[in-house]
């Protein structure tokens, strides 16, 4: 793989970014990028090609690797290969003591795998045993990943971890020892910054996906929010989310594209988290366009004989499936799902436009199976699950 960095030069903390930021994207959006944009400061820019690495029996953990090159003047860490790991982590107990983080915050956490040297003495932002990342690199590691959350709507406690292939061998032709640290080299931060996701780049991926499906005469979609199906929602719908087209936050669009697209059948199957906020209209999901699902619970609970002082428990809430728990011990959860589940029937209607595609959306919770779903959902159910299966032998 060449890369052409010549005139520019790529830090090893440049490059392990631009790979923390493919790697991040990737388990927080499934977007896979294939180059990274970096920004220098004087105002030239470039594209480094990044390689996806696959790890089919972890979905939690995502990889990328780039050969770093200096440009016209090469150094001892010239065509070196770095590799980033991001990891979601469940239990804090993974995380290493000696990861850098940020007291602000705890949920970015990076750690320095083979080939990345460790502090063996007193050095200005570092104990004792951490790995060799220099403060500059880890705030541009810092602020990429941020950036993603932003786009992803979605926070996790994340471990990304540097190595470098060839660190131990470029160490010893080094004096690194004598410089504090040792059994690889340091990870330097540079005069730069890396492009995040956007928007556009976001839509062209779902135009993509779905105009692929068109292409292949499958005309009846499942559309997931978000970038993971949940794991119980194949088995309550008999659908197979195994080629659902993600959406992402993008849920009105992902409608208009797959209307403009030729699309006859379209289901979106999600928990309550996001798809009771189509209920009010806000068809952008992101929760820094809009929340209102404690406002539309209780607005539809009210519509439904339910008193104001449960309303207001409702609004006291502080997650919707506490909100759902509430319903369930007042007898409400079905009067109160059918009716948001009929105004999200009218504002997916809104984006039909003068189509004949059919649209439908199911609620899903992990505990209690189905909440609900729009009207006349059983045909489109059957021919949604269908096309689903036919895709899975191959077609």
């Amino acid at each position: 793989m060449e890369i052409n960095t010549r005139n520019l030069e790529i830090t090893t903390g440049l490059c392990a970014a631009a790979l923390a930021k493919a790697a991040t994207t990737e388990l927080l959006t499934g977007l896979c990028d294939r180059s990274v944009k970096i920004r220098k400061n004087d105002g030239s820019s470039i594209e480094i090609p990044v390689v996806r690495v696959a790890h089919p029996e972890d979905d939690s953990l995502t990889e990328f690797y780039a050969i770093r090159e200096r440009g016209e003047l090469p150094d001892i860490v010239d065509r070196c290969t770095i590799h980033v790991t991001v990891k979601s982590i469940s239990n804090f107990m993974e995380i290493p003591e000696t990861a850098h983080l940020e007291v602000e915050n705890q949920m970015i956490n990076i750690e320095g795998g083979s080939g990345v040297g460790r502090i063996t003495q007193k050095m200005p932002g570092f104990r004792a045993g951490q790995a060799a990342i220099d403060k500059d690199a880890r705030n541009i590691i810092f602020k990429v990943i941020n950036s993603v959350f932003a786009t992803a709507d979605v926070m996790r406690v994340l471990l990304v971890t540097i190595s470098v292939k060839e660190g131990m061998l470029i160490a010893s032709r080094t004096m690194s020892t004598a410089n504090g640290y040792s059994n690889g080299i340091m990870i330097r931060g540079g005069n730069g910054s890396i492009d995040t996701v956007n928007r556009r780049q976001i839509l062209d991926n779902i135009y993509d996906d779905i105009n692929s499906m068109v292409s292949r005469d499958i005309k009846s979609i499942v559309v997931i929010p978000g970038s993971k199906s949940p794991d119980f929602a194949e088995k309550l719908t008999h659908i197979s989310m195994k080629n659902a087209i993600r959406a992402r936050n993008h849920i009105g669009e992902s409608i208009d594209i797959a209307g403009a697209l030729g699309v006859e059948n379209y289901i979106i199957v999600g928990t309550a988290g996001k798809i009771i906020k189509l209920a009010a209209g806000i068809m952008n999901t992101h929760s820094m366009v809009a929340d209102g699902k404690r406002e539309i619970i209780a607005l539809h609970l009210i519509l439904n004989g339910g008193s104001t002082k449960q309303a207001r428990e409702i609004l006291a809430t502080s997650t919707t499936d506490e909100a759902v728990r509430k319903l369930y011990d007042w007898n409400m959860i079905k009067p109160v799902l059918d009716s948001i589940c009929n105004s999200i029937y009218e504002y997916m209607g809104h984006h039909i436009g003068k189509t004949n595609m059919k649209v439908g959306a199911i609620i899903v919770h992990r505990e209690y199976g189905i909440l609900g779903h729009t009207p006349d959902i059983s045909n489109l159910l059957i021919k949604v699950s269908q096309a689903q299966f036919q895709l899975q032998l191959g077609r």
